[in-house]
């Protein structure tokens, strides 16, 4: 896969261009670009998603479902030739729709076929829908296809509806619409090694500021580092049995003892197992850390 950055990156051959913000890359955005991945490989050009790095709506407080690297990793996986990506800025939304179709689908991206999901705006404030653009595009010779939402259990799949899923700790069905596990992803930090001291070494990551956070609790997860899996168990919240008060994510990875300190880690959230609690004793901790410990274990062996 090629990655530009630039938003008006002429390409060479023609192309089937898959048009999004893609927040998440979750089974509705899969459907999109599937689709245009299975029209290119048909008539024998490229694949190109054209995206943004950041929002393009008005409300830029909504936490993300995924970072740019992992982005890049799933439009990867599913084909993608071109991938275009780029910060949502002035050059883009002062471009009006017609002017957004004859500029860059038609002459930057030589777009025959243009697919886009059915909730989609474009041009200067949003003005343009799915509609819209098929008439313009069609005006100028570009075919479109506009996919219809996917459903699961009776309701449309959205970012939306996947970042509600998540703070209130159903991750498993947050999962279900995203097709693959929610995670994060970071620096590990050096803490106060106390879950060293008590048997139960973890690696501490901060939350970027721009993700969906899980709801306070304890999850099975997988942790993937040095392109190794290995299961654990993380801990989302504040820490209030050592007086700790700055969310973080907490992750005690089962048979590893690595130092990674200062190393990336991601974080696959799998199950919430139960709620943040605060233990007068470090004993009491240990033993729920243990239970903890076994609990996932047992479900990991049954799934």
């Amino acid at each position: 896969m090629t990655v530009y950055s630039s938003p008006f990156t002429e390409l060479n051959n023609p192309s089937a261009v898959a048009l999004g913000y893609f927040d998440g890359v979750h089974i509705g955005h899969k459907a999109v670009i599937s689709s245009a991945r299975e029209y290119a490989e048909k008539t024998g050009i490229d694949t190109v998603i054209w995206t943004f790095e950041n929002s393009p709506k008005s409300v830029f407080d909504k936490k993300k479902l995924s970072d740019e690297d992992e982005k890049k990793r799933i439009f990867e996986s599913l084909g993608t030739d071109v991938l275009i990506t780029f910060p949502f800025d002035e050059s883009v939304r002062k471009l009006k729709c017609e002017e957004f179709v004859i500029k860059v689908l038609k002459g930057c991206l030589k777009a025959k076929k243009v697919f886009c999901g059915f909730n989609y705006t474009f041009g200067a404030g949003g003005k343009g829908d799915s509609e819209a653009l098929k008439a313009l595009c069609e005006k100028h010779g570009i075919e479109t296809e506009i996919i219809p939402p996917v459903l699961l259990d009776g309701a449309p799949v959205s970012s939306s509806r996947i970042r509600s899923l998540i703070e209130e700790g159903d991750i498993e069905n947050a999962n279900r619409l995203l097709g693959r596990p929610y995670c994060l992803q970071g620096e590990v930090m050096d803490g106060k090694k106390l879950g060293r001291t008590i048997g139960f070494p973890t690696a501490n990551t901060l939350i970027p500021e721009n993700m969906t956070v899980p709801k306070d609790g304890v999850y099975i997860t997988k942790t993937i580092f040095n392109g190794n899996e290995y299961y654990g168990i993380t801990d989302i919240g504040t820490k209030p049995t050592v007086g700790t008060h700055r969310r973080g994510a907490e992750t005690y990875i089962f048979d590893f003892e690595e130092n990674i300190y200062g190393r990336i880690i991601r974080t696959e959230f799998l199950k919430y197992l139960r709620g943040e609690k605060r233990f007068e004793t470090l004993d009491e901790l240990i033993a729920q850390i243990t239970a903890d410990r076994e609990n996932a274990k047992k479900i990991i062996n049954e799934r």
